[in-house]
């Protein structure tokens, strides 16, 4: 039985964090990524780099069970969700949606006049975030090797500014 908490991710969560990210971010995550694509990703993610992400962070969050990491969400900027895991074994039962109303919740104190939120989502994690309200801002892009879609999470209604989506 898994018993979850959250909090904030720490400097200290870096190396199980980058590993996290090797065993959750396999193939069949990323369909249509090239060999070279994956390694940059893995380069982006070690431990060296999880220190400065965390540090420079908007918002990084982590879930813990029996004190390992098994889920982590980052954004860079406000507007932007650059990374979300899930232990592989753990998923599909609401870690990632957790982290992302997280997410949301912090926002709406932190930055309450941000409208959109994105993220580039690929095939395989599409219909998640789809479940969470994000829509198409594009089609499936190829770029430096990567396969993604483009997506958006209207927190606001632009047309009614006072009313929240």
């Amino acid at each position: 039985m898994i018993e979850l908490s959250y909090r904030t991710a720490e400097r200290a969560d870096a190396m199980a964090i980058s590993v996290l990210v090797k065993d959750a971010l396999q193939p069949v995550t990323l369909p249509g990524w090239t060999s070279e694509a994956v390694s940059s990703l893995f380069a982006k993610a070690s431990p060296k780099a999880m220190i400065e992400h965390i540090g420079g962070a908007a918002f990084a969050h982590v879930s813990i069970d029996a004190g390992r990491v098994v889920g982590f969400i980052l954004c860079k900027s406000w507007r932007f969700l650059n990374l979300l895991v899930v232990e592989p074994s753990l998923q599909r039962q609401g870690i990632g949606s957790y982290l992302v109303n997280l997410l949301f919740r912090h926002l709406t104190d932190a930055t309450p006049d941000l409208s959109v939120v994105e993220v580039n989502a690929t095939r395989y994690s599409l219909p998640f975030y789809r479940r969470l309200g994000f829509y198409p801002l594009s089609d499936f892009i190829d770029f430096d090797g990567c396969h993604f879609a483009r997506l958006g999470y209207w927190r606001k209604n632009p047309l009614l500014p006072t009313s929240e989506c």
